[in-house]
């Protein structure tokens, strides 16, 4: 049995058309995230004891001087916590941008543990900008605040997989 569409049904079948393309093309233009087992763990800058929070990072190409590349973070606490906060440091020689309106910075009120809290920044360095960038990471617990500085390398290689030291 054949049925005949009126235009009614035409017109509706054409927005649904019109609807799935829109959604393909914002699916498409969404920034992918990196698995986190891909993402480098940064270096922390001091080997006391600081906060219970990995650090991970992957730039989506080679860090050259001049050309702008999308830094990808992810901030996984060890433990549950309350007011995690991840920022970049400014530096000269070095421009950031993040791709919200955070100004460079996550914010989390409740930070469960093992759960990735994410950001994106364009990083630009300048042929005479330094060669790591810092990301001071802060985190409140039962026992009180902590703190720890990371340094992400900027050597112009996109960062390789490497595992948690504490993991291994």
């Amino acid at each position: 049995m054949r049925k005949h569409l009126s235009r009614a049904d035409s017109f509706a079948a054409g927005g649904l058309g019109v609807l799935v393309a829109a959604l393909s093309a914002c699916a498409a233009a969404a920034p992918l995230e990196p698995e986190l087992s891909s993402m480098a763990v940064a270096t922390s800058v001091s080997s006391k004891m600081g906060a219970p929070v990995d650090l991970r990072y992957q730039f989506d190409g080679s860090v050259q001087p001049g050309t702008p590349v999308t830094l990808h973070l992810a901030a996984v606490p060890r433990v549950a916590g309350t007011n995690l906060s991840v920022s970049v440091k400014k530096e000269p020689g070095v421009q950031t941008s993040a791709a919200e309106a955070t100004a460079g910075q996550v914010r989390a009120q409740k930070a469960a543990a093992t759960t990735a809290y994410r950001q994106q920044l364009s990083v630009t360095r300048m042929s005479n900008g330094p060669t790591e960038l810092r990301v001071l990471v802060t985190m409140d617990l039962p026992q009180g605040s902590a703190f720890s500085y990371y340094s992400i390398p900027l050597n112009g290689a996109p960062a390789a997989s490497k595992q948690n030291p504490a993991t291994e």
